[in-house]
């Protein structure tokens, strides 16, 4: 597109749709003006004037009394600024005083509001690296916007609501991560007034455990230490210490009928508020809630290193899994409702104990090996119940062990023993005996398959096993393989890295190899294929195994190469019929007609007179050497390479199988002849015809040359074939004479 045109395209949008006429209808026109205004080639090569006067305009719209028109003009600031930075210089605090008030009007607009703010956000996020962007525009203008923030998020009345929280929360999170030292006057309101009394509520926690409210507050209080001066990880380390106190508290609130074997006094202090849960379901959601927040405080990237408590997260992860359904003891004055709940209820904290082990695994790596024994004493009680909620979390969790450690103490290997049986009990395939399946018509409708959500982190235990413990029993290990094995046909990407695992790591106890049947469950792995054929190159695919692995992309490219090798099919077989038609216009009727191409007589015009200068040499060049009568061996005469690589499919000429006779004859006799001689005549049936004495000289011995009918009659109809017009060339005796002077 030309410069002409793109300026074009910049003052079309301010005299159509940004025109002071047109104004009511800018909402509905706001989405090609926010196109243009978005892209930064109609912006950077646009008239200078023409852009001040669309600023100008965008001024007016923030000033609008309509609600609506505000809101475009928010949208279209938002647009501009991600793009220019001559806006944003020129009329960068114009616009952040005007969008700032317009949220100090507390309008009850919400999706104004949000406009708004991502509008604010924009300009923040773009000026947060420069220093004199940040003095002009940043520092003056955050104090007022922080608190009209806090003002729309927590009203007067002290009631939350969901919409201005989701559209405050991003806000704050923005501010926090990139200008913590302004917005640092303002933490310690924040947290009092919206995010404590968020993870403190079994609102949110309850009709909307997985909110986007709660993810928004988890995020903060994960980011909140960078807003300290001094000290940091330090207060990085407090934050998540204080999460694990009030868990402790939390388990003390629910368990308080149950006797617990084991004493924690030394339990970290929590938050300074007093949380009164209504009901011990309350509670169960503020123990889930706080688990989520400690698996995202140990995901959020921080700036430096930090010392995270894993021997306190341990002992908490300890204390919920000491108390499981075999030997549970209660106060003998607890009620029985109690009782009954704590049971139900058991499963569901060992699922969140277990997702939480599993992130602390994540994040600290082999720093969990000294903690196994502690970790692994619980799983001798793990038993299989129908769809029991901590399954699925645990088997997760031990995958993430044994693939981050690489190593299991051999003190622990009935442990892990007992999870795979129970493991592939789980996901065994149940069919209705009872009933009579009809397998022609619909027999999977009488077989029970395990779901997906359940297979899939079964899998991926396995191949984990089977990777990081060689010494695995054979028991063991041949159920894995048995049901590597019996998978269906249609096999996924977990589960063919299963099956390659077991034929790459057959183990120390096992003495077979399952290869030949993984080979053909997946014959076209190209995995397996690099092991069944290493220096092949890579086994094709189907069309159909393309289409449903290939991404869009690849898709495209394979239709345009095979559109290119057809259209080249076409043009070549078009040029094929033109020279056919070409050669069949050009042909005599003279000429004989013939299916050979032309260059076929020429190569046998060339090979003719190198057979024939061969044929013609003297009777005293063919005399053997003395050295030959000795018998030592002769070397053969060099024969052209066109007789001796010929073209397959024709027969031998003549002259060449003279030639052959010739240096059969010379060569050096041996009593191997005798008994070859002997072979052949018993296999035959008749004895070896030797050549008739008339083709050698009576005096010397030497063979006699013969004319060509005498060869031409040598050959016989067997080797040519009757129906076969070969002619033979004849010999240039004048030449030889010519060589003799």
């Amino acid at each position: 597109m030309s410069t002409s045109m793109q300026s074009s395209l910049l003052r079309t949008c301010l005299v159509t749709t940004l025109s002071s006429e047109k104004e009511s209808s800018l909402p509905l026109r706001v989405g090609s003006a926010a196109l243009c205004l978005g892209s930064r080639e109609i912006i950077s090569k646009s008239d200078p004037q023409i852009l001040h006067r669309v600023r100008v305009r965008l001024s007016a719209f923030l000033q609008s009394s309509k609600t609506d028109i505000k809101r475009s003009g928010a949208e279209l600031v938002s647009a501009l600024t991600s793009v220019d930075w001559e806006s944003i210089g020129s009329h960068g605090q114009t616009w952040m005083k005007l969008l700032i008030s317009i949220l100090e009007k507390r309008i009850d607009d919400y999706d104004t509001l949000d406009a708004v703010v991502q509008a604010v956000m924009t300009i923040l996020f773009r000026v947060r690296n420069k220093p004199s962007l940040i003095r002009e525009i940043a520092t003056p203008h955050i104090p007022t916007y922080a608190t009209a923030l806090l003002a729309l998020a927590s009203p007067e009345s002290g009631v939350l609501t969901v919409k201005a929280l989701l559209i405050a929360l991003p806000a704050f999170h923005d501010l926090i991560c990139n200008f913590p030292n302004t917005f640092r006057p303002f933490v310690t309101k924040l947290m009092n007034s919206i995010v404590y009394p968020v993870l403190n509520s079994s609102t949110w926690t309850g009709t909307a455990v997985e909110s986007e409210v709660e993810s928004w507050c988890r995020k903060i209080y994960s980011s909140i230490y960078l807003t300290f001066p001094k000290d940091q990880l330090r207060e990085w380390q407090i934050a998540f210490i204080k999460v694990i106190g009030e868990a402790h508290k939390t388990i003390s609130q629910i368990f308080d009928c149950v006797i617990e074997e084991s004493s924690y006094t030394e339990i970290p202090l929590g938050w300074d508020l007093s949380v009164n849960a209504q009901s011990r379901y309350n509670s169960v959601l503020r123990l889930e809630m706080l688990f989520r927040l400690l698996q995202s405080i140990l995901s959020t990237e921080t700036k430096r290193p930090v010392q995270v408590p894993l021997s306190k997260i341990v002992e908490l992860a300890d204390r919920v899994l000491d108390i499981n359904t075999d030997d549970v003891a209660f106060i003998e004055t607890s009620e029985r409702q109690d009782r009954d709940f704590i049971l139900t209820i058991l499963p569901v904290v060992h699922g969140n104990t277990y997702s939480l082990l599993n992130a602390v695994v994540n994040a600290v790596g082999q720093s969990m090996l000294p903690h196994t024994e502690r970790v692994f004493s619980h799983l001798k009680y793990f038993k299989l119940t129908p769809s029991s909620p901590f399954t699925i979390p645990m088997f997760e969790f031990l995958t993430s062990y044994l693939l981050t450690m690489r190593i299991v103490p051999e003190d622990f290997t009935q442990e892990i023993t007992h999870v795979i049986d129970i493991a592939l009990e789980s996901v065994k395939t149940i069919q209705d005996s009872s009933t009579l399946a009809d397998f022609v018509s619909h027999a999977s409708a009488f077989i029970s398959q395990p779901p997906s959500e359940l297979k899939i982190p079964v899998v991926n235990l396995l191949h984990a096993v089977i990777v990081t413990m060689p010494d695995l029993p054979a028991s063991s290990r041949s159920s894995i393989d048995r049901f590597a094995l019996l998978l269906h046909n249609n096999v996924t990407s977990e589960e063919e890295k299963l099956l390659i695992a077991a034929v790459l790591q057959p183990g120390n106890s096992i003495r077979w190899s399952i290869l030949p049947m993984v080979s053909r469950k997946i014959p076209a792995s190209e995995l397996l294929g690099g092991l069944i054929h290493p220096r092949f190159p890579p086994m094709p695919k189907r069309k159909e195994e393309i289409e449903a692995t290939a991404s869009t992309t690849t898709l495209k490219l394979l239709q345009d190469l095979i559109k290119r090798d057809a259209a080249d099919e076409e043009r070549d077989g078009n040029d094929e019929e033109m020279e056919d038609a070409e050669i069949s216009s050009n042909a005599s009727f003279d000429d004989k007609a013939t299916t050979k191409p032309s260059g076929f007589v020429e190569d046998i015009a060339v090979i003719s007179q190198e057979v024939s200068g061969i044929e013609t040499k003297t009777d005293s060049q063919k005399q053997p050497t003395p050295e030959a009568e000795i018998g030592e061996p002769i070397t053969a005469p060099d024969i052209p390479e066109t007789i001796a690589t010929s073209t397959p499919g024709l027969p031998k000429r003549a002259a060449e199988v003279e030639t052959e006779e010739k240096l059969y004859a010379k060569r050096p006799k041996s009593d191997d002849d005798d008994e070859v001689s002997e072979i052949v005549a018993s296999t035959a049936g008749k004895a070896v015809v030797e050549r008739p004495n008339e083709d050698r000289d009576a005096e010397s011995g030497m063979p006699v040359e013969r004319n060509a009918s005498e060869q031409e009659a040598d050959v016989t109809d067997d080797e040519y074939g009757e129906d076969e017009d070969f002619e033979i060339p004849e010999l240039n005796t004048e030449a030889s004479s010519d060589d003799d002077e």
